[in-house]
């Protein structure tokens, strides 16, 4: 059975967003001092369409990626529904709400977007805009097909990266 995706802009869910990224942060910082911890995805954009999860992002140096991917292994479950490779690696949490998403990025590397992204999206009113009618189209729709927009609308409004 497919999942259905549901969005909302309800300010409580950036509330509760807020709240858990401050304790997120607080713990990887703990375990990980050296890394940049940024509250990514939609919920760190105030008042624009969310599914209402909880997106972190870790980035390290690449040669710290290893040890810092064992270190959130030990805080996080792997999210083994996501890719894996030496300069990325996604974990959850689905006990917490809003339920947790963190992705361990290596600076400079083609997956290392993430930051670009939220900052286009808090800036770019219109690029928002677009995002959200995005969102708006696939509101209850499959999970999957949705995901599949989204990387596609990602893609095309940041470009490539080797």
């Amino acid at each position: 059975m497919s999942q259905l995706v549901r969005f909302s802009n309800s300010p409580e869910i950036y509330r509760a967003a807020q709240d858990l990224f401050a304790e997120v942060e607080r713990r990887i910082h703990a375990a990980l001092p050296h890394a940049e911890v940024r509250h990514v995805g939609s919920t760190a954009v105030y008042g624009s369409l969310t599914k209402g999860d909880l997106d972190v992002l870790v980035r390290v140096n690449q040669g710290d990626f290893q040890e810092a991917d064992g270190v959130l292994a030990e805080l996080f479950r792997r999210n083994e529904g996501s890719d894996k490779t030496e300069s990325f690696s996604a974990f959850m949490d689905t006990s917490v709400s809003p339920e947790l998403g963190v992705q361990l990025v290596a600076d400079g590397t083609k997956y290392d977007r993430f930051t670009e992204w939220a900052d286009r999206l808090a800036n770019d009113e219109k690029l928002r805009s677009s995002y959200d009618e995005l969102e708006a189209r696939y509101d209850g729709k499959d999970m999957s097909d949705y995901r599949a927009a989204k990387d596609e609308f990602i893609s095309s409004n940041l470009g490539e990266r080797e």
